[in-house]
């Protein structure tokens, strides 16, 4: 199985991994399975205090974030360049089998199986 994984609020691709670090370890190491872990296109910041969590920008879930930054009524544009972002790493890297979100991950998976 092919999974893409999506970290959570002010995490990063490097930190997931440590966090998925033993079921990466156990179906990796039988080729049952492989991931592809995925920042997201927005930098950002973290709040002070979260920097040692968060790692490097950009966060994938900055990409969620970035909805809402011009109000519910423009979020629809953002929504569809999320997915489009998505998309085209699906169709680049794919085809994976499953999505593993943590937290905002979560949110931008199911809104993108929503969609699709």
């Amino acid at each position: 199985m092919r999974f893409l994984c999506l970290p959570g609020a002010f995490g990063s691709s490097d930190k997931f991994q440590v966090q998925l670090a033993p079921i990466v370890k156990e179906l990796t190491e039988d080729g049952t399975a492989a991931f592809h872990f995925i920042h997201g296109p927005c930098k950002a910041v973290p709040p002070e205090g979260f920097e040692e969590y968060s790692g490097k920008p950009p966060y994938p879930e900055d990409t969620l974030r970035e909805l809402m930054s011009e109000g519910v009524a423009s979020s629809h544009r953002s929504t569809d360049n999320a997915l489009e972002y998505l998309i085209k790493i699906m169709d680049e890297r794919g085809p994976f089998d499953a999505i593993i979100g943590y937290s905002e991950g979560a949110t931008v998976a199911a809104t993108l199986l929503l969609h699709e």
